[in-house]
C-alpha cells in the first residue's frame, strides 16, 4: 500500500519480507545505520515478527541485520517506531471492532467500544540493554499477563488495568489533558532528565558568561589598539575596517570548527567531545593574555589616569594584528562548541519532540540571563577594573568549569560494551581515519550547500527562508557586533560601554524567547515574528540623529534600552524560524544518502549569512572609518550603514513573508 499510495501511507514503517528479501534488508540496514551516524542519532532498531504467528510468540527486536533467526518460516521485519505514543509511560495498542457489510458501495460499521492493551514495564528508547525486555516493547496480553506488574481488571470502570475498555482510556486521557494544561512543565521530565538538564544549564550559563566577557573584551580591545596605533603613527584610522575583518573571519572560522568536530562526534560520546572542545576553547582564549603579559602588558592600574583618549600604556607591546589570527583560532573552537551544544539535548531527553522543545526554551532563557549578566558585568566591572586586555581573565576559568560540569551529564542512552562491539561489526568494511573523514566532511559540506540552495530557490515553500533567515541573522549580528561598538567608541568615546549596549540586546532576546515560549500555541508560524521584527528594526533610524549632551554611562544605558526591541525581534525570529525549518524539513528525503534536506538547507542558509557578514562588515567598517577621518563623526555614515541598510533588509524580509501559500493572513499557518 505504501508503494501504491505513498502520500496516504507515509506513516507506515519500512517493511521487509524474510527470507525472500534478506539481502535487501541487510543492505538497507547498513545504509540506515550510516545515515543514523551522520545525523548523530542512535542506531535504528527493527522488530521481527513471524508472519504466521499469534499471541506475541516469536517477536523480537534487533539492530544487527545478520542476527535475525534465519529459518524457512516467513517473517516480517519493520523499522521499530521510536518514540511511540505512551500513556503513563507505557506502550499500548488499541483493538477496534469493525463489521464490513458491503464492498460496492462500501458500507462499514464500527463498534462503539474497543480494547486497550498495555505493556507492563515503563518504556525506554531501544538500546542493547533492553532489546529483550518483552514486557516493555510488546503489548500482547498473552505475554504481559505473566509480568509481576500486570494489573487485572476487577470491574469495567477500572482506569489502571493492563487491559481495559477503550472508553475508559479516552475518558482518562481527556481528564489528564485538562489537568496537564495547568501542570508544571518541569513535571514533563524524569528525575534523571531533570538532573541532566540542571547540569547542562549550569554549564551553559558558565559558558555564556565567559563568552560575553571574551567577545566583548576582544572587540573593544581591538578598537582601542587600532585607534592608538593610528594616533601614534599619525595615520588615518582604519579601526572598524579591521574590527569588521576580525569579527567576520571569526564567524567564518566557526564554520570550519563545526566541520572539524563532526568526525569526532561519531567516534566518542557527545559529552566527552563537548567537554574537550570547550576546554580547548579555554586554552585558546588565554593565548592573548599570555602574549600581552610577555610583551610588558599588565592589569589596568587602579589609579591609572589617561593622558589622552588613546593612552593605554598598560597594554602589551605586540602588533595589534596579532589579535586577528588568535581570534580566528578561537573561532574554530567556538564553532566546535556551538555545534555540539545543539546536539547534546538529544542525549539528555532522547528524541521526544515536546521534551526537546521545552528543554530548548528553558535553556534559552537561562542562556540569555547569563548573556545579559556577562555583558553588563564585563562592561561595568571587569573592563574598568582590569582593562580590556585582561577583563576576559575569567573566560578560561569559566570555560574550564563548564567542561567539568558537562562531563557529568549522563547520556540518554549510554553505549554499552555490546553496542560498541556492534558498532565495530557494522563498520568493519568502512574503517577510516580522522583525516579522511575530515576531507569527506568538507566535500559533503560543499555538496550540502549546493543542494540546500537548490531546495530553497526551486520551491515557493522554501524560497522565503533565504531572506528571512540569512538576512535577518546578518542584520541583527551587524547591529550587535558592528553598530554597538561603533556607537560606544565614536559616540560615547568609551569602547567598554559597548557591552552595556549589547546587554540591552541580550535582555531583549530573553524577553523574546519567553514570548515565543508562551505564545507558541497562539502564534503558529514564524511569519508573525518576522513581520514584527522587520517593523521593530526601523527604530535604528534614530541613531544617526542621536547626539548625547554629555559623555556619560547614562547615555550607554539609554542606547541599551533602545536595543531591547532589536534583541526581542531577533529571538522571535531565531526560536520560531529554527523550529519551523526543523519541522518542515524533517520528512523530505534526498536521493543522496550522504546528505539530508534539513542539513543541506541549514548549511546553505548559515553559509549565506557568513559570506554576507564576512564581506560587508569590513567594507562598511572601511566606510565608517573614511567618514570619521574626514568629518570626525560617524553620524552621516550611520544614515546609510544603519538606516538605509536596515530599511532595505526590513522591506525585503517583510515582503518575503507573503511568499508562502496561505501567508496573506494576520496569523497564518504554514504547511
Amino acid at each position: 500500500m505504501r508503494t501504491l499510495f505513498p502520500d496516504e501511507f507515509d506513516f507506515y514503517p519500512k517493511t521487509w519480507f524474510l527470507p525472500e528479501q534478506t539481502e535487501q534488508f541487510q543492505s538497507d540496514v547498513r545504509s540506515i545505520h550510516e545515515e543514523d551516524r551522520r545525523q548523530l542519532r542512535s542506531l535504528t532498531t527493527f522488530i521481527v515478527k513471524p508472519s504466521d504467528g499469534s499471541q506475541g510468540t516469536g517477536i523480537y527486536l534487533i539492530r544487527d541485520a545478520t542476527r535475525w533467526n534465519a529459518t524457512s518460516r516467513p517473517h516480517v521485519v519493520q523499522e521499530y517506531i521510536d518514540p511511540p505514543l505512551l500513556i503513563n509511560g507505557l506502550k499500548f495498542d488499541i483493538r477496534i471492532y469493525v463489521l464490513l457489510l458491503n464492498l460496492d458501495p462500501l458500507e462499514v460499521r464500527i463498534y462503539h467500544e474497543g480494547l486497550a492493551r498495555f505493556a507492563t514495564v515503563d518504556y525506554q528508547a531501544p538500546s542493547t540493554t533492553n532489546l529483550y525486555e518483552t514486557f516493555m516493547h510488546l503489548t500482547n496480553y498473552s505475554l504481559n499477563k505473566r509480568s509481576i506488574s500486570y494489573k487485572h481488571a476487577t470491574d469495567e470502570t477500572q482506569m489502571d488495568a493492563s487491559k481495559r475498555k477503550l472508553t475508559m482510556v479516552c475518558e482518562k486521557e481527556n481528564t489528564n489533558n485538562k489537568q496537564n494544561e495547568n501542570k508544571s512543565i518541569w513535571n514533563l521530565f524524569s528525575s534523571k532528565e531533570k538532573r541532566n538538564i540542571f547540569i547542562y544549564i549550569l554549564g551553559i550559563m558558565l559558558y555564556k558568561f565567559g563568552l560575553e566577557a571574551f567577545n566583548g573584551s576582544i572587540v573593544s580591545l581591538a578598537a582601542n589598539r587600532y585607534d592608538r596605533d593610528a594616533f601614534n603613527n599619525a595615520n588615518v584610522a582604519r579601526t572598524f575596517e579591521k574590527v569588521g575583518l576580525l569579527v567576520g573571519l571569526n564567524q567564518a572560522c566557526q564554520c570550519i570548527g563545526s566541520i572539524l568536530i563532526a568526525p569526532l562526534i561519531k567516534r566518542w560520546p557527545t559529552r566527552t567531545v563537548l567537554s574537550i572542545s570547550i576546554f580547548s576553547f579555554a586554552l585558546f582564549t588565554a593565548l592573548l593574555m599570555i602574549i600581552d603579559a610577555a610583551t610588558g602588558g599588565k592589569i589596568k592600574p587602579s589609579n591609572f589616569q589617561a593622558m589622552h583618549e588613546n593612552d593605554f600604556s598598560y597594554y602589551g607591546k605586540y602588533p595589534t594584528n596579532v589579535i586577528i589570527p588568535i581570534y580566528c583560532i578561537t573561532g574554530i573552537a567556538y564553532g566546535m562548541v556551538e555545534l555540539i551544544r545543539r546536539i547534546i539535548p538529544g542525549d539528555i531527553v532522547g528524541s521526544d519532540e515536546e521534551k526537546l522543545q521545552r528543554m530548548d526554551a528553558l535553556v534559552h532563557v537561562f542562556y540569555e540571563i547569563a548573556g545579559v549578566s556577562g555583558a553588563l558585568i564585563t562592561g561595568l566591572i571587569l573592563i574598568p577594573r582590569l582593562g580590556n586586555n585582561y577583563s576576559f581573565l575569567i573566560t578560561p576559568i569559566l570555560f574550564s568549569l563548564s567542561a567539568i560540569v558537562w562531563i557529568l551529564i549522563n547520556s540518554f542512552e549510554t553505549k554499552t560494551t555490546i553496542e560498541d562491539e556492534q558498532f565495530a561489526i557494522d563498520n568493519q568494511n568502512h574503517k577510516t581515519n580522522y583525516f579522511k573523514a575530515l576531507i569527506k566532511g568538507f566535500i559533503l559540506f560543499g555538496e550540502s550547500v549546493y543542494i540546500g540552495a537548490k531546495i530553497i530557490f526551486t520551491s515557493r515553500k522554501y524560497f522565503w527562508l533565504f531572506p528571512c533567515y540569512s538576512l535577518t541573522l546578518y542584520i541583527h549580528r551587524y547591529i550587535e557586533n558592528g553598530i554597538a561598538p561603533q556607537i560606544a567608541k565614536r559616540y560615547l568615546q568609551n569602547s567598554e560601554w559597548s557591552q552595556i549596549i549589547v546587554g540591552g540586546s541580550n535582555f531583549g532576546e530573553l524577553i523574546g524567547a519567553l514570548f515565543v515560549f508562551f505564545l507558541t500555541k497562539k502564534i503558529r508560524s514564524p511569519l508573525v515574528w518576522l513581520r514584527l521584527d522587520s517593523i521593530l528594526l526601523f527604530i535604528v533610524w534614530y541613531l544617526p540623529f542621536y547626539n548625547p549632551s554629555s559623555i556619560s554611562v547614562k547615555n550607554a544605558w539609554i542606547i541599551a534600552l533602545s536595543f531591547i526591541p532589536f534583541g526581542f525581534g531577533s529571538a522571535g525570529d531565531d526560536v520560531s524560524l529554527n523550529a519551523h525549518i526543523q519541522a518542515s524539513l524533517s520528512k523530505p528525503q534526498l536521493k543522496d544518502k550522504d546528505v539530508s534536506s534539513l542539513g543541506s538547507v541549514m548549511a546553505f542558509l548559515y553559509s549565506s549569512y557568513i559570506i554576507l557578514y564576512a564581506i560587508l562588515n569590513p567594507l562598511l567598517g572601511k566606510y565608517i572609518d573614511s567618514v570619521y577621518n574626514s568629518k570626525q563623526t560617524i553620524r552621516p555614515a550611520f544614515i546609510f550603514t544603519a538606516g538605509v541598510q536596515t530599511t532595505i533588509i526590513s522591506i525585503i524580509v517583510f515582503l518575503s513573508t507573503f511568499i508562502p501559500k496561505g501567508s496573506f493572513k494576520l496569523n497564518p499557518t504554514l504547511e
